[in-house]
């Protein structure tokens, strides 16, 4: 099928005197289902904890949603400026349904200009990942370790969003 990313699909290490890196694990597929999913490819995203990075096979089809009326995410419940904003827009001297009107405009500036979009964050730290793990791969600086660290609870936390985020739909 072939793949993209890294064409490693084990490492361990904690250095880069003693990393160790091999392709172990590969995915396959019938010539019936090739033809069936011409575009399908496999990716290598980055491994957080295990020896092993993952295999995706992608289909390459995209689903669009249709943009909604506001609604509450229960991944913003996390967060901690959540409490500041719903508290200043309901302890305003106005009655309940204008509070509720302005706590909707609110949370979707805040989301927007603040907690942002969960998949574009993803994307973002995993990318920041795979770079520290290519610069490491090759012996960058070690000091890269702790950063990677900090990215990795960084995307835990995102992922626990995109859990409760896809729960709700």
């Amino acid at each position: 099928m072939g793949f993209e990313d890294s064409a490693f699909t084990w490492s361990r290490g904690l250095s880069s005197y003693s990393l160790q890196r091999a392709w172990l694990d590969r995915a396959l597929c019938s010539p019936n289902w090739q033809f069936r999913f011409p575009h399908a490819y496999v990716t290598h995203p980055d491994k957080f904890h295990s020896d092993h990075y993952p295999l995706v096979v992608s289909l390459n089809i995209h689903v669009h949603r249709m943009e909604g009326p506001f609604h509450f995410q229960l991944a913003w419940m996390n967060h901690a400026n959540l409490g500041m904003i719903v508290g200043n827009a309901l302890n305003s001297f106005t009655d309940i349904l204008d509070s509720i009107k302005n706590l909707a405009l609110d949370l979707c500036l805040w989301n927007r200009n603040s907690f942002g979009n969960i998949f574009s964050r993803k994307k973002r730290i995993l990318a920041r990942i795979a770079g520290i793990q290519k610069t490491l791969s090759t012996g960058g600086p070690q000091h890269l370790l702790k950063l990677e660290l900090k990215l990795k609870k960084q995307l835990e936390d995102i992922l626990e969003q995109e859990e409760l985020f896809c729960f709700q739909s």
